[in-house]
């Protein structure tokens, strides 16, 4: 069988691939489960698997490694080839690039919303160091977090949480590092 994970073919012989891969899936649609739909699956994936590889590629440059794009681009061809329906979405590689760019870009999202703060707590941070300063020098001592919350017109769980922000090497909304100040 032929197999485009050789060399880059020309965009007709990439279509006679995919066609066939097309007809492959309408067979896989109409097995039950077993060892002919197992191994017929498994011949999909590894023939299409080139284009997770590509999709891959495309979202290289973003902070995660290719190994873990192509592994999450991977897991959203198994989706694609699972979830296809060739009465219902035509043909396969109009399904499945949707698909496999949507789970990647899940997945990108779900790793920024983890390292990202909140635009409110990036603002009570930006606000932090000109606050303690000035309250250190009217206090003569260093400030507790309820003057800090007090003077900033804050909630106090804020300013806490908008110090553990503030840490070398942390990574702003904006893409810049900041500095520890201290």
């Amino acid at each position: 069988m032929n197999d485009l994970t050789t060399t880059a073919p020309d965009p007709e012989r990439a279509r006679e691939l995919y066609d066939a891969v097309d007809t492959e899936l309408k067979v896989l649609a109409g097995l039950k489960d077993g060892d002919e739909r197992a191994r017929l699956r498994a011949d999909v994936l590894r023939r299409c698997s080139p284009l997770a590889r590509h999709i891959a590629r495309c979202y290289c440059g973003r902070g995660e490694s290719y190994d873990d794009l192509y592994r999450v681009a991977y897991l959203g061809l198994i989706d694609a080839v699972d979830s296809f329906e060739p009465v219902r979405d035509g043909t396969f590689l109009c399904f499945a690039v949707p698909t496999i760019m949507a789970e990647t870009r899940r997945y990108l999202r779900g790793r920024d919303w983890s390292r990202r703060v909140p635009q409110r707590l990036e603002r009570i941070a930006r606000r932090l160091d000109p606050t303690i300063d000035a309250l250190h020098r009217r206090l003569s001592r260093m400030p507790t977090a309820s003057e800090i919350a007090a003077e900033l017109d804050v909630d106090v769980g804020e300013v806490t949480q908008a110090m553990l922000t503030i840490r070398p090497g942390h990574q702003s909304r904006n893409g810049t590092q900041r500095k520890d100040s201290r």
